[in-house]
């Protein structure tokens, strides 16, 4: 990992999605939990993060809308962050909650179920759990 950077550079709007996938490498968790926020965090770092040690880190990772299946399917088996990935699915499209359906883990499919009960939406063509 790299040296301590200032948090404000991870949340810098203007940062570009190179220097978050740099930033994303820094030794302090704080900077880590400032690129998992940041709305132009390329998906491949966001996968990366949510495989971090700290729990924290792993809870931004949760609460960013764009974590790609791979991360959302590895978070939603702490039970710790379901609550968290369960309200950050209403931040989702329809397609993104789709492409989630498709290729959701059992821990996933359960979280995806509760939102349904709440929020149905198209996902009886991809989840079994929902006929």
């Amino acid at each position: 990992m790299s040296t301590t950077q200032n948090p404000t550079d991870a949340r810098n709007p203007q940062t570009s999605p190179n220097e978050l996938a740099q930033l994303a490498q820094d030794q302090s968790d704080l900077v880590r939990q400032a690129v998992a926020k940041h709305p132009r965090v390329p998906v491949r770092v966001l996968t990366r993060l949510a495989r971090d040690q700290d729990f924290w880190l792993r809870l931004a990772v949760a609460e960013n809308p764009q974590t790609p299946v791979e991360g959302v399917n590895r978070l939603a088996q702490e039970a710790s962050l379901r609550s968290v990935i369960l309200e950050g699915l209403s931040k989702r499209s329809v397609e993104a909650l789709c492409e989630l359906a498709e290729q959701a883990s059992p821990a996933l499919a359960q979280i995806m179920v509760a939102y349904h009960k709440e929020h149905p939406l198209p996902l009886q063509l991809t989840l079994p759990a929902l006929k």
